[in-house]
């Protein structure tokens, strides 16, 4: 239904609908413009470490392949023997989720999930403890400076279970933008080339 009222309509023209999707998409500019600002701000107080200090996450599907190739198919056979037939290489029915964290000098902690289960509040907030010892081992410095956590608005990384776990770790948490377009730098490493 169309804010104007009108029943089975998705894409209403009218002027009513348009002023209402006009106002939602600026206050969204207006919402992504602030927390540009508020970013640029905390870079300006701390220019120096403020990479240094941000770990970001991202989440992506990665799909199981056959692993083998025609070098590794080759096999001995009488030089009259029919070929072997081989299936093409494609995806298979496996796919796992990939959770990564990582800041500007690589990659800190990566954590699989099997198919079919979905990132939810507590497996965050378990990633989130895991996270604060995979620092105690690979950055050992980057905690007594404060770890800057951006992560997107999906209700799990926003929950308040959540929330209270990032705390209770010595993470800030840094806003993001909802709907922002940005790219994270995860979906960079996880994009097909």
């Amino acid at each position: 239904m169309a804010v104007c009222g009108k029943l089975f309509t998705t894409n209403c023209t009218c002027l009513r609908c348009q002023h209402v999707g006009f106002r939602a998409l600026t206050l969204q500019r207006q919402t992504r413009r602030d927390l540009s600002r508020q970013m640029l701000t905390l870079l300006e107080q701390d220019e120096e470490d403020f990479f240094g200090r941000l770990v970001t996450m991202d989440e992506c599907c990665i799909y199981l392949y056959d692993p083998e190739t025609k070098e590794m198919s080759k096999e001995w056979k009488h030089a009259k023997s029919p070929p072997r037939k081989k299936a093409k290489m494609r995806k298979s029915t496996g796919e796992v989720m990939l959770s990564f964290l990582g800041g500007c000098h690589g990659v800190i902690l990566t954590a699989y999930l099997a198919k079919g289960q979905t990132v939810t509040s507590p497996y965050y907030c378990t990633l989130l403890s895991k996270l604060r010892d995979a620092l105690k081992k690979k950055r050992r410095g980057m905690l007594t400076k404060g770890v800057r956590l951006l992560a997107y608005n999906a209700p799990a990384h926003s929950s308040q279970a959540a929330t209270v776990e990032a705390r209770r770790c010595g993470y800030e948490i840094l806003p993001h933008p909802p709907y922002s377009p940005d790219l994270s730098p995860g979906d960079f490493s996880c994009s097909q080339r």
